[in-house]
């Protein structure tokens, strides 16, 4: 539980971090450029495969933020078990 409570506390830290050193907003917002264009034509083009995409990516980050959370558990469990074993020995 540590290792997911550090993970959080160092992306909220990175999100305020960039947050506060972010660019002012532009008076008049700049014309896509032929690329941006492109690209946005594309993900509107095959949305079934972007929210494909979108979706393996959350369950990757589900899947490891989990299994973080499943090793820290049981790492907590062993400690406990051996501490409590090992209590009345002299």
């Amino acid at each position: 539980m540590r290792r997911a409570r550090v993970l959080l506390v160092g992306l909220l830290w990175l999100c305020a971090a960039g947050c506060a050193t972010s660019a002012p907003q532009r008076a008049t917002p700049r014309p896509a450029t032929e690329e941006e264009k492109r690209a946005l034509a594309g993900l509107l083009g095959r949305k079934l495969r972007t929210a494909l995409t979108a979706f393996a990516v959350v369950l990757g980050v589900a899947m490891v933020s989990g299994t973080l959370v499943l090793t820290d558990s049981i790492d907590k469990a062993f400690n406990f078990i051996y501490t409590n074993y090992n209590c009345g020995d002299v």
